[in-house]
């Protein structure tokens, strides 16, 4: 289930990334049936699509997306990453996208992703591979 919502994430990423260098669109959080979901960029401005799914419920979980410019290892499950400075061991997939890759990065313990979720709600800054900042913007009032 957790791949096939990355893959979907990651496909409705794909299809998105145009809208996503319009300028203004960065930071601005959303909901859409119960999925809260955000662009912001990478340190070198590539876009990263980051979705809350059931933010505060016992079954949240947290997708962030972006396109790397490599191949990527399609059997890998899971890797290290940086969360608030703080080093976790998150789900991981990718999809390949002609010369590039869509790599996702879920938080699915549904007491972690809440705790981010709260960190947002309260106004700080989510860092995640001590390079791409999820601001907290309008989350507690989504468009």
């Amino acid at each position: 289930m957790k791949i096939v919502f990355s893959v979907v994430i990651g496909l409705l990423f794909a299809s998105s990334v145009n809208a996503a260098y319009i300028e203004g669109e960065y930071n601005v959080w959303r909901r859409t049936d119960g999925v809260l979901y955000a662009t912001t960029q990478t340190e070198d401005n590539q876009p990263v699509l980051v979705s809350i799914v059931g933010p505060g419920t016992n079954w949240s979980s947290i997708v962030i997306s972006y396109i790397v410019k490599k191949p990527c290892d399609v059997d890998k499950k899971s890797a290290k990453i940086y969360v608030n400075m703080g080093l976790e061991t998150l789900d991981f997939s990718c999809q390949k996208l002609e010369k590039n890759s869509i790599v996702s990065y879920t938080v699915s313990k549904p007491t972690r992703a809440n705790e981010l979720y709260a960190d947002l709600k309260s106004g700080f800054t989510v860092v995640i591979d001590k390079r791409i900042n999820i601001w907290a913007a309008n989350i507690r009032e989504p468009k």
